[in-house]
């Protein structure tokens, strides 16, 4: 803001040597200021503003003018910036499919440029996806697929223990025997499951009242006990085991016609890696 200051002296210094003394006035010439204007931060990145303040006088005298104007310039500068690779290739695929869109003739879905000849394939094809999905997913997580997933597991321990007893006692090492017994743990069999117990409580139910339920009986079928229902076990691990609890039968020649090839060629393999060819608690078969 200019500012201007102006004093008056008294006659006592300023007074002429006549005997009528008389004030005389004594102005000083007015003094200005300079006024700052900050310049202003930055405020985008791809766009820099410079303010720069100038006067637009003619006359040189001009700045004694305390209403002097002033014209402020703003000044931009462009700063491209540079978009990844991927970026460009999908903002140029958008380009040509919405320049390939509108291109199509054909009514248009409401506002907007999509044509109902594509429009239909594609929300078909959009539900067929989702309902795969869904589908994929059920699929995975059911009950019957747990079931798949530790059959597989029991098949690959089989698997490692025939391999270990095609080796030979000699060459099996602890690291091998460690490898089963994590495989073991991996493996999960439950012989009463919820099919089962719902069974169960089915049968109750139908026991406490015949009307219960829309049917009147329960058959269990082939669930841990097969034998309940007069079919005949799987002979192979019995005929191995009680040859190898009874090893002399295995020296017999009516070993042959009672047991299977198969049993019999088992049971020497698992007997001769137990030392003192004997089975029990106390000895080392525990081991093998």
């Amino acid at each position: 803001i200019p500012m201007a200051f102006t004093s008056s002296l008294t006659s006592h210094f300023l007074s002429l040597p006549n005997k009528n003394p008389s004030l005389t006035p004594f102005q000083s010439q007015p003094f200005f200021f300079p006024t700052l204007h900050p310049k202003p931060l930055l405020s985008s990145p791809t766009s820099i503003s410079t303010v720069a303040s100038a006067s637009s006088s003619k006359n040189p005298s001009s700045n004694n003018n305390p209403k002097q104007s002033r014209q402020d310039e703003v000044v931009e500068v462009e700063v491209e910036e540079e978009l990844p690779w991927i970026q460009e290739k999908a903002l140029d695929l958008v380009e040509f499919t919405g320049s390939v869109t509108q291109a199509i003739p054909g009514p248009r879905v409401g506002p907007t440029s999509l044509p109902w000849i594509l429009a239909v394939p594609l929300g078909y094809a959009g539900l067929t996806f989702v309902i795969a999905f869904v589908k994929t997913v059920r699929k995975f997580s059911s009950p019957k697929a747990q079931r798949r997933k530790l059959v597989g597991k029991n098949a690959l321990l089989c698997k490692s223990v025939d391999d270990l007893l095609q080796r030979g006692r000699d060459e099996v090492k602890v690291d091998d025997l460690k490898g089963i017994e994590n495989k073991v743990l991996k493996c999960q069999y439950a012989v009463r499951g919820e099919i089962v117990t719902l069974a169960q409580n089915l049968q109750k139910d139908l026991l406490a009242n015949p009307d219960a339920h829309s049917f009147d009986e329960i058959i269990y079928c082939n669930i841990g006990n097969p034998q309940s229902l007069g079919q005949q076990p799987i002979t192979f691990f019995r005929e191995v085991l009680a040859l190898c609890d009874y090893p002399a039968l295995l020296d017999k020649s009516e070993t042959q016609g009672l047991f299977s090839a198969d049993s019999i060629e088992r049971a020497w393999q698992i007997v001769d890696q137990i030392p003192g060819r004997a089975t029990g608690a106390y000895s080392h078969s525990q081991r093998c």
